[in-house]
């Protein structure tokens, strides 16, 4: 249909029907989010379309609502007594329901978002109606030959963008957060209705693209997943198997579970490393999901079970994932969503296969010079591919809390970033500051010595989460290199 539109229908309409499909087609927008799409609605430079809360309607006659937008109205004033139909049109243009009030990210389009952004640079004053956007419809797929007209309406198109993303490995959650379902009806069934080999089909149209993309193929075993490197989850799928839609994942050809997480909380599930190393998975699943209770307790009993635990970080919407590595079960809790949904959210402590013990007590840190510790960290911060050594970690150090100590004492109480003091004094007695890896574990950052800095909670917070966090963390890259023995 997009080859339709760029090269059979109308040069007039060629730049809308463009539009159309890449708003409904590929982002999902419904058709009414479409008849009202308006420049404002668009953040060029986050590449982001903003879902409003409430957009007065003025695309009717004389500046007065339009037709869809009347109906809305006029339905909202028949169901509610306390409401006239005068007052009724003062509500529109809102959202389908309030899941629907959503920011739409189109950064990961093909073509960036160029088709967008060219439409509204042509197209400075767009108001469609609903009825021309049907009619734009039509006029694509009556210039598509392989498909029948009937089949094909403004609804469909946003089925097929939710079937997409089905295909591409999201989860049900992250599916209904995208195209701003009510509730998790929809996004389940449409999980459940995608068959494997229509699954497979995006899968050989999509693998070139994806390795030209700097994706990597997938291994022939688990075991041979590199740490920081880019895998389309789709090929994982298909080399071993597993739910394809679910952050908790059982491959069907190696005893293997894998976990899929993003990187910061306002994707429902994701993870972060603790301070000594420890990596927190935090899990959100409605409810009622049948596999809930199953999908916990194989994490909890994976290593009776034989089964080994791989880890990846969700780097786009359309499926990229970084391996972050092989880890096992520590603890977990959970609870209910505090977003009052019908979700739960289980956090699982996983520690990392391959940090062992080493033989050197707190006391030996304790009193070892500066430039020694950093030796000892660069040392110990090298890896090593052994299991656990059987010495007590209650009077032992590990290797990531070396490297940390290290981090600690060259800081000397000072905060890194701001250059501040500690904001206060910790249980142990210390000032208390937090280790930050200046390049990411997940993306292959080494645990080591000249990759670790001191920061104030305030510090580590904006280099995280903070609008300017990569040009602060360059900073304390530089600030890192000028430090002893960096």
């Amino acid at each position: 249909m997009y080859e339709a539109a760029e090269n059979s229908v109308d040069e007039k309409y060629r730049s809308e029907c463009k539009f159309l499909l890449t708003i409904m087609g590929k982002l999902g927008l419904r058709p009414g989010e479409a008849c009202h799409i308006s420049e404002d609605w668009v953040d060029f430079d986050e590449k982001i379309i903003e879902i409003p809360e409430f957009d007065k309607c003025t695309y009717g006659k004389d500046g007065g609502v339009c037709g869809y937008c009347k109906d809305r109205a006029e339905s909202h004033a028949n169901h509610n007594d306390e409401i006239t139909y005068e007052e009724a049109e003062e509500l529109w243009w809102q959202p389908a329901n309030e899941q629907a009030q959503r920011q739409v990210r189109y950064d990961w389009l093909d073509d960036g978002g160029e088709v967008i952004e060219e439409f509204f640079e042509e197209n400075e004053e767009y108001t469609p109606s609903r009825s021309s956007i049907n009619r734009r419809v039509d006029r694509i797929a009556e210039s598509t030959p392989i498909i029948d007209k009937d089949d094909v309406n403004p609804k469909a198109l946003r089925g097929h963008a939710a079937i997409k993303l089905a295909n591409d490995g999201l989860s049900v959650i992250k599916i209904r957060e995208i195209l701003g379902y009510e509730g998790y009806k929809i996004p389940i069934r449409i999980l459940e209705q995608v068959s494997p080999e229509s699954q497979t089909g995006f899968e050989d149209l999509g693998s070139e693209k994806r390795l030209s993309k700097n994706m990597s193929p997938v291994p022939n075993d688990p075991r041979e997943f590199e740490e920081g490197t880019h895998y389309h989850r789709s090929d994982i799928h298909g080399q071993f198997g597993g739910e394809r839609f679910q952050s908790v994942s059982f491959s069907a050809e190696t005893p293997s579970i894998f976990l899929f997480m993003g990187s910061d909380e306002g994707g429902g599930n994701f993870a972060e490393f603790s301070e000594g190393g420890t990596l927190y998975c935090t899990i959100e699943q409605p409810s009622n999901h049948p596999e809930w209770a199953d999908s916990i307790e194989a994490i909890t009993e994976h290593r009776e079970t034989g089964e080994n635990l791989h880890v990846f970080e969700s780097i786009s919407g359309q499926g990229t994932v970084s391996y972050v590595g092989q880890f096992k079960y520590k603890s977990h809790f959970s609870k209910n969503s505090a977003d009052g949904d019908d979700s739960q959210k289980i956090r699982v402590a996983l520690s990392p296969m391959g940090h062992r013990s080493h033989e050197i007590s707190e006391e030996e840190i304790g009193e070892m010079p500066t430039d020694e510790l950093y030796q000892k960290a660069l040392e110990n911060g090298k890896g090593s591919e052994e299991e656990e050594s059987t010495v007590s970690t209650e009077s032992r150090v590990t290797r990531s809390e070396i490297v940390k100590r290290y981090a600690l004492r060259e800081a000397d109480g000072v905060c890194q970033g701001c250059e501040k003091e500690a904001p206060f004094v910790g249980v142990d007695g210390e000032p208390f500051l937090e280790v930050h890896h200046l390049h990411r574990q997940s993306d292959g950052g080494p645990d080591h010595p000249d990759n670790v800095i001191a920061l104030c909670p305030d510090c580590h917070r904006r280099v995280h989460y903070g609008k300017d966090g990569d040009e602060f963390n360059e900073d304390l890259i530089q600030a890192a290199s000028n430090r002893l023995g960096a």
